[in-house]
């Protein structure tokens, strides 16, 4: 299972993030905008779940995996979620980007 996820700050040049592997112990507890750790280069970073993603275009193999949920609450309302993906898509910038006006 593979989730894209997206950073609270500018550290990527793409539109999304990021590519991780969920564990099969979180498999059934993570969810969307969710806040996870893992490791990013040998920090420890904190991220949001964006998506799901049933297929990668790259070799699974060198993937990392999510090490945990650091908050288990959605951090975001139905509504700020909804304006969120509005701003990403129609003003063309990156999903995180918009996200830094939410927190």
């Amino acid at each position: 299972m593979y989730w894209l996820i997206v950073p609270f700050w500018k550290k990527t040049f793409d539109n999304i993030g990021y590519t991780y592997i969920i564990p099969d112990r979180l498999s059934n507890k993570i969810k969307r905008w969710m806040v996870v750790e893992f490791f990013l280069k040998e920090e420890l970073s904190y991220w949001i779940v964006y998506d799901f993603v049933d297929k990668v275009y790259f070799d699974p193999n060198k993937l990392r995996e999510i090490i945990d949920i650091k908050n288990e609450y959605i951090i975001l309302s139905w509504y700020r979620l909804e304006l969120l993906k509005f701003l990403w898509i129609n003003y063309f910038t990156a999903i995180h980007n918009s996200l830094w006006v939410f927190i």
